[in-house]
């Protein structure tokens, strides 16, 4: 079973995170520049640094943070040092031998994602694949271009949608989608190479082709900076009107074309 493992941080009035007087985490999602994050969500925060997830408890103390496992205690009274913050990023760096055995002896760089969005990310167009799970993981293959329209192949536990289908995002669902392309750093993603194994959650098979680009992702397990965008997508089928695709739009992943 895949280990998702939550922080649990201070959580104030209105979503709004406070770890100092200078810093207002605010954002449900903050990334590193190696594509470590954290997410904020209701009175929790979940983390992936270096490719894995925990659950600890916390204690804020100004700049300080104090961590500790709420289960084992193991890691109790582990303390982390917030520095450089301001409203676009922060630094979360270990400051004593537990939480240096924690992060993997690393600090941090922290930056918004709304900051890190790149407007200059035109996509063509996209294809997802999704394979089976232990459980009733819909199998899926997904095609949407750049105009909207959409295509659809259900496989098992995809329900009434098993088969051949086709439909067109409306503007508000294509807006959605671009925001979510540019805000997944996709030059960034660009060689990522999953670093945990996995065995019971479903494989992920997403190209992308922007810009006279090409990006290949196969991941069980993947980054947060793309979550977002496999959300979207898996849950796509169900939230536009669809019709049966006589012609059987073959979903090929390589268009022709050359990418570099």
């Amino acid at each position: 079973m895949r280990k998702t493992f939550l922080i649990i941080f201070a959580f104030l009035s209105y979503a709004t995170i406070s770890f100092s007087q200078n810093i207002q985490i605010d954002s449900s999602l903050w990334i590193s520049e190696h594509l470590d994050g954290i997410r904020f969500y209701e009175n929790r925060m979940a983390t992936d640094w270096n490719g894995y997830l925990h659950t600890y408890s916390y204690q804020i103390n100004k700049d300080t943070v104090f961590i500790g496992d709420p289960i084992s205690k193991q890691h109790s009274g582990a303390k982390f040092l917030i520095s450089d913050q301001d409203n676009k990023s922060f630094i979360l760096s270990p400051a004593d031998t537990i939480a240096k055995l924690m992060s993997h002896n690393n600090s941090y760089h922290f930056t918004n994602i709304k900051f890190l969005r790149d407007t200059a990310i035109r996509f063509t167009r996209i294809h997802l694949n999704t394979g089976e799970c232990f459980g009733t993981c819909p199998v899926l293959s997904i095609d949407i271009n750049n105009n909207g329209t959409y295509y659809l192949k259900g496989g098992q536990y995809a329900g009434r949608y098993q088969g051949y289908f086709k439909g067109r995002l409306n503007t508000k669902q294509l807006d959605t989608l671009n925001d979510l392309i540019q805000n997944s750093l996709i030059e960034k993603m660009q060689g990522w190479k999953q670093k945990v194994d996995v065995n019971d959650t479903p494989p992920y098979n997403l190209t992308l082709y922007y810009n006279n680009k090409k990006l290949i992702v196969q991941t069980n397990w993947p980054p947060m900076v793309i979550e977002n965008l496999l959300k979207f997508l898996t849950s796509s089928y169900e939230k536009i009107t669809l019709l049966p695709d006589k012609e059987k739009h073959e979903f090929n992943e390589d268009d022709g074309m050359k990418y570099h």
